[in-house]
Formats: C-alpha cells, sequence, structure tokens
C-alpha cells in the first residue's frame, strides 16, 4: 500500500495596498491616495486611472511627486504626495472607481481601488402662503439652486400652495 502525503497549508492573502473611498460635495478638492503596505520593495511607477484604461496620471523615477497628468484632466488634478493625486473642484462627472497601479521592483504590479462618491445634497424645506392674486413669495433666502412647486391652477385656491425646496449642492 502506498500512500500519499499531501502538505496541507493555511495560505491567506496578504493585502499589499490600502486604498479608502472618499465622500465629496461639489467644488470639494480631495486626494486619492494607496499605500503600499509591502516595505521591502522599490517603486518605479504608480499609474492613476478609472480602472478601464482611460488613464489620469502618472508617478515616475522612483519619486511620489514627480510625474506627468495627462492633458485632458490637467486643469483640474494634480500630482500630490505619496503617490496620489488631487482632484479640485470636484462634481458629479468625478464620481467613480479609481485605480492606483504600482510597478515595484521585485514583486511585480499592485492594484488598488477607491471609490469617489458624490455627497447627497441636504434639502432645506420653507412653505410660502398659500397662493393669491399677484402674491409673491417673501422672506430672504439663499441657496445654489432653487425649484419652486405649485400645484394645478384649476383648483380652489384655498387648496393651492407653494413651496421652495432649497438644494445646497445640487
Amino acid at each position: 500500500m502506498i500512500f500519499f502525503l499531501l502538505p496541507i497549508t493555511g495560505a491567506v492573502a496578504e493585502t499589499f495596498l490600502r486604498a479608502e473611498n472618499i465622500t465629496a460635495t461639489d467644488g470639494d478638492t480631495v486626494t486619492l491616495r494607496c499605500q503600499l503596505l509591502k516595505q521591502d520593495t522599490k517603486v518605479t511607477q504608480v499609474n492613476w486611472d478609472f480602472c478601464n484604461n482611460m488613464y489620469i496620471a502618472f508617478h515616475v523615477n522612483y519619486s511620489d511627486t514627480k510625474g506627468t497628468v495627462v492633458k485632458e484632466f490637467s486643469d483640474r488634478v494634480s500630482l500630490a504626495k505619496d503617490y496620489g493625486i488631487t482632484i479640485t473642484g470636484v462634481n458629479r462627472n468625478d464620481t467613480g472607481q479609481y485605480c492606483c497601479i504600482f510597478i515595484t521592483f521585485p514583486y511585480g504590479k499592485f492594484t488598488g481601488k477607491i471609490f469617489l462618491q458624490k455627497r447627497k445634497s441636504q434639502a432645506f424645506y420653507s412653505n410660502i402662503h398659500p397662493k393669491t392674486s399677484g402674491a409673491k413669495p417673501t422672506g430672504s433666502h439663499t441657496a445654489d439652486s432653487a425649484l419652486i412647486i405649485s400645484t394645478s391652477e384649476d383648483k380652489k385656491e384655498e387648496d393651492s400652495e407653494y413651496f421652495y425646496i432649497f438644494r445646497k449642492g445640487v
């Protein structure tokens, strides 16, 4: 009788990069950064893209601040320390997944993912007086944008109401 002994190992996946998702509002400046946890490696290049091979920026030559931002993004994206990128004037088109790709020696390539999401706007509600002919809303309100909702014209006047809905950061 022949027995084959197979070694049993408890292989555990090791984490090499740390990346945290970011929530921002319109107009914010945010820095996306992935942290390489593998200490005994040299970083030769870090690429940033939209996780679809549409490149945004590159850190090169073993430097965390030297590199290039792709021309289409150079008006609002800049390189940041620790191999990050900074986005100024965040808007809804910036939301989505970003990938940081570390090219290292001697271990090769590590990829991290960050999701940039837009913070939901807070809505502020203020009732305005029932509609009467020629009446206008009173009071002073400031907001980034306002939407007026009214009931239909054919309802009785006492059933009609105006509402101002103020939204910051829409």
